[in-house]
């Protein structure tokens, strides 16, 4: 792991960061528009009609798309405009320090962003690349992520949940208190009116009083609206930017009730994680004492309690969940150390093999009975141990790879696979699919490192392709999650048709012509069957469908184009797309162009086309062809302060 410095001065960088939801397709990339407003490309040679998408001021509809999240729920992500995502880093330039101001005042919170972020820690796939300066240079530019972290603040204390249950501070509490209250605010970013980060900070008499005044709430109130299509009520789902609004707001609720709190303050301990309340005590009366202060508190900012999560437990506070999580992980644990200690003896067993694999599925289906929990909640983190065990399993064994040791290893990917599978049917979510990502990479690098054949390898992907694409229909998943599934699968499949037509249909849902379904289609269904057809023959009539789909769904916005985030992301996306004609795309950009009033002539647009394309988009169009170095980007770690 590499400590790395960046580039503090550069608040762009929060549109790499800060500006777009963890849950996007692999291939979706602001890292363009980035390179594009570092370099002053957006204000200067662009036509008037394209500036006006990037720069302005006016409300904005941002492009929403839907999520799997656990327990075979929906959540409604929010993807912000482009030129939202650069007001929000004029936001952070003009006013991080106050950020991290506003964000200091809890005793309470567990996660807040506490200054800029100056360096960041780059881990495992990085370590793979030959030569840092060099490698994965693509029109995406890949390797720019050296001058940015995953996020532009530091934070503290952690950075997921599970974290502050595992730390030495969760253990401390338990040892002084008999009890814990969980809170949660329902809805709480739907929930949250815009105006009330002024009353959070200032009070709500000065919010009322000064309306056009120009402070820091006001700005961040009235970009949170703009970037919502003017909405006051709720505020987007998604993007880091958004988490550090309800932040403010939330610790302005800690402050308030930590206020209250003082006659009891050395009888219960209070701790949040963004909009869930930890309280611990050894009186149920103090804990009903407390829940009735954060109620009140929270409703003075339309924030109201979820009754159906509140939840009182006596120690010892480790849930069935928590113990059913360590049994799969030393399950795992034992059986990857396993196959790694044989591959590095003399004598090799028959390791991970197929037989070993199903015993592994067994245990875990054992464990998921005895806690009484859903296999669901166990997938994440045991598709982690495997994706660790086999970066593991690949760097020990090197280049000591003896007959023996091939059949074994192959083997021991083979099983790997088969578990995952098993484990990634049971919960299809954006970070489970990461995660399973990661397993496909490390398997076909592993096949790589042997010089086998790729045919039994392409084989188990492609069969957890198709098995995911089931469960994905029978759930109704065709989002990002079922999407990077196709990524990693057409970057791992190097000799076998990989993602199909047939797949295709099966993830959209497209029976019949292309041409009656894609209308229905959203930004990254349309984007994606692109970026898989490529050139190829084989998709020719997806490819067409939605060629013609876009550009009636961009000819129809007219003038009205650029307040539109869908619209104006396909419309850069189509005509920086190399496997449409250059000659179709050029004839696109000027009829939209002069849907903008423009009277330049033919060879003027042509030359206009040709700048904006190369400079502004959002796809890595060559991503097959870097999917580690995609991959090493969601590795990044977050900036903390260590």
């Amino acid at each position: 792991m590499r400590k790395i410095k960046i580039d503090k001065s550069n608040h762009l960088r929060a549109i790499l960061t800060d500006t777009l939801p963890y849950e996007i397709p692999f291939f979706f990339t602001n890292e363009p528009l980035f390179s594009a407003a570092s370099n002053h490309q957006l204000s200067q040679g662009l036509p008037t009609f394209v500036k006006a998408m990037l720069w302005q001021s006016k409300p904005t509809k941002p492009f929403e798309y839907k999520i799997q999240k656990g327990g075979g729920n929906h959540r409604r992500i929010s993807l912000p405009h482009p030129a939202a995502q650069l007001k929000f880093s004029e936001l952070y330039r003009d006013f991080d320090s106050f950020i991290e101001n506003v964000c200091a005042r809890s005793n309470y919170s567990l996660r807040c962003p506490t200054r800029v972020g100056s360096h960041f820690f780059q881990k495992q796939y990085a370590a793979d690349q030959p030569n840092g300066d060099n490698v994965d240079q693509d029109p995406a530019s890949f390797s720019s992520q050296r001058q940015w972290a995953s996020s532009y603040f530091y934070y503290k204390r952690y950075s997921h949940i599970y974290k502050f249950f595992s730390s030495d501070e969760f253990i401390r509490l338990e040892q002084k208190y008999s009890l814990m209250l969980k809170l949660d605010i329902a809805r709480c970013f739907e929930s949250i009116y815009t105006h009330s980060i002024t009353w959070a900070i200032r009070g709500k008499d000065f919010g009322k009083d000064h309306k056009e005044a120009f402070f820091f709430e006001s700005e961040f109130d009235s970009m949170m609206q703009s970037s919502n299509w003017g909405e006051t009520n709720g505020i987007l789902i998604g993007p880091e930017v958004s988490r550090i609004f309800a932040e403010a707001i939330m610790q302005s609720i800690d402050v308030r009730v930590q206020r209250q709190l003082d006659p009891i303050s050395d009888r219960v301990a209070v701790r949040r994680y963004v909009d869930d309340f930890f309280v611990f005590g050894t009186s149920r009366d103090d804990l009903a004492f407390v829940k009735s202060v954060i109620e009140d508190v929270a409703s003075q900012y339309n924030l109201h309690l979820n009754e159906k999560k509140t939840d009182t437990v006596t120690r010892p506070f480790t849930s069935n969940l928590a113990v059913a999580r360590q049994r799969v992980a030393r399950t795992l644990r034992n059986a990857l150390r396993t196959a790694r200690e044989g591959l590095l003896s003399e004598v090799h067993s028959a390791g991970f093999s197929r037989g070993v694999a199903d015993h592994t599925i067994a245990e875990i289906r054992m464990i998921a009975r005895e806690g009484n929990v859903d296999y669901a909640v166990l997938a994440s983190p045991a598709l982690a141990i495997i994706a660790r065990g086999l970066l593991q399993i690949r760097r020990r064994v090197g280049d000591q790879v003896s007959a023996g040791t091939s059949v074994t290893l192959e083997r021991v990917y083979l099983a790997s696979l088969r578990i995952s599978t098993f484990l990634f049917l049971m919960d299809i979510r954006s970070a489970t699919t990461h995660k399973l990502a990661k397993i496909f990479l490390e398997c076909s690098l592993l096949n790589e490192m042997l010089g086998k054949e790729r045919v039994a390898f392409e084989g188990a992907v492609l069969d957890t392709v198709r098995l995911a694409l089931d469960q994905a229909r029978l759930q109704g998943i065709k989002g990002p999650e079922i999407i990077n599934i196709l990524v990693a699968a057409d970057a791992v499949c190097e000799v076998s048709k990989g993602v199909t037509d047939d797949f295709l249909r099966s993830a959209f849902g497209v029976e019949g012509r292309w041409r009656q379904q894609t209308p229905r289609m959203n930004y990254f269904e349309l984007i994606s069957t692109l970026y898989f057809a490529r050139k190829k023959q084989t998709f020719r009539e997806a490819r067409e469908a939605v060629c013609a789909t876009i550009e009636e769904r961009v000819l129809l916005r007219g003038s009205k184009l650029k307040f539109y985030t869908e619209e104006t992301l396909l419309f850069f996306d189509f005509i920086s797309c190399p496997y449409i004609k250059e000659s179709k795309r050029a004839i696109f950009f000027e009829k939209v162009a002069k849907l903008h009033g423009s009277s330049a002539t033919t060879a003027t647009h042509l030359q206009q086309f040709l700048r904006v394309s190369s400079s502004v988009f959002f796809v890595a169009w060559s991503g097959h062809g870097h999917f580690q170095a995609m991959l090493e980007r969601r590795e990044l770690q977050p900036a903390y302060d260590t």
